[in-house]
Formats: C-alpha cells, structure tokens, sequence
C-alpha cells in the first residue's frame, strides 16, 4: 500500500522506504541520510537505530527513520557542531562494549557490510543531533519542587511499595525523580518538535 502525507506541496519530498526495504531520503535530488537509511537492520544492528530490515521483520518503524532523518536534517540546517573525534571515538568504545566481545562487534560489522568509519559516521550524526536536542530544548525545561513532591508521593512511593523494595526519603532521591520528569518533559517537546518537522513536508511511504 502508499501512504502519503502532504503539507506544504513546495517541500521537496523527504524519506520513501522502496520496495524490498531499501530506504532513501533526499532534499530534492540529493540524498541527504542514505548511510543511515540504506540496508535495513544495518544500522540497528551496530548502534541501536530503530529501523526496519529487508525482509519486513518489524525492528522498529518506518515512522522513526522519518523522525530520525528529519530531526537530522533540522539540526544540520541551524549549524549542527563540528564534534571533536575523541568524543566520537568514546561513543564507538561504548558501542563495541555491548557486544560480548570485540571479534563478534567485528563479525557484525562483516555481516552488516558497514565499515567503522562509517558506524563513527553514524555516530557523529546521532550525537550532533543530541547536542542540538540539549540546546534547545534542554534551556526550557523546568520541573517545579511541587511536582517533584506529587511524583513522589503519589508515583514513587506506591510503585516501591508494590515491588517490595525499600522507600527512600524524599531528599535522598529529588535529584533522581527531576531527572525522570524532565527526562519524560524532554520526550514530549521531541514528539512536538518531530510533529511540527513531519507536518512541513511531503513523505511517501511504499510498503
């Protein structure tokens, strides 16, 4: 089937996930996203990207390659920073990390045909978009000490008390419980900010 979202007819049209599940994205005609986008599981595989493979087997949605190229894309058109490599290079270590061993990240590499330069590629775009995320975002998110207190009361304190765990007082976990609800406030700005990105341009989806 196709499904076809339009807005802004100008735009030029962004991801198409083809027949066979090869996904493109372009700005007219140039491809701004294929390393991510092409090959399916490919990326998912390597640093925990949400996508879909080949053969249809559902590892996350077409709808989050759409979110990830347009997030992408935005951070790019306002200036996404230049990363130093070490950083880059920190990231790639905690990559290889959740293999069970540096020969089976190797193994996956050969089965995913990406090679490290492009798996720190990959990288690079998922920490410019992140820093992009934290200074915008981040700037405008405040979680009152009342909220705080009514998280804890009401969420916190029963959810411990169900699992039979310990309940600690208030002040040894404030910090905790306001990185949660900023955490889940953050969430919710990327839905909208991702939205808003989705409603300004044509997408065609062919499944």
């Amino acid at each position: 089937g196709k499904a076809d979202t339009t807005a802004m007819p100008a735009t030029p049209a962004m991801p198409a996930a083809t027949p066979g599940g090869t996904t493109t994205t372009t700005t007219g005609n140039i491809p701004v996203d294929n390393l991510a986008m092409t090959g399916g599981d490919r990326a998912s595989k390597i640093i925990g990207a949400n996508v879909m493979n080949e053969q249809k087997q559902t590892v996350g949605t077409v709808d989050d390659l759409i979110a990830q190229a347009l997030r992408y894309r935005d951070a790019v058109r306002f200036g996404a920073e230049d990363l130093p490599a070490d950083q880059i290079e920190a990231r790639y270590r905690e990559v290889i990390a959740r293999f069970a061993s540096p020969e089976e990240f190797q193994k996956t590499l050969v089965e995913t045909e990406l090679t490290a330069d492009e798996v720190r590629a990959l990288i690079k775009r998922q920490l410019q978009v992140d820093a992009y995320v934290e200074e915008r975002f981040s700037p405008l998110i405040f979680v009152a000490l009342e909220e705080i207190e009514t998280y804890y009361r009401d969420v916190w304190v029963p959810q411990r008390r169900d699992r039979g765990l310990p309940v600690q007082p208030l002040g040894e976990v404030r910090e905790s419980i306001r990185d949660l609800l900023k955490a889940d406030r953050l969430q919710k700005e990327l839905d909208l900010w991702t939205n808003q990105l989705r409603s300004q341009v044509n997408v065609d989806i062919y499944l």
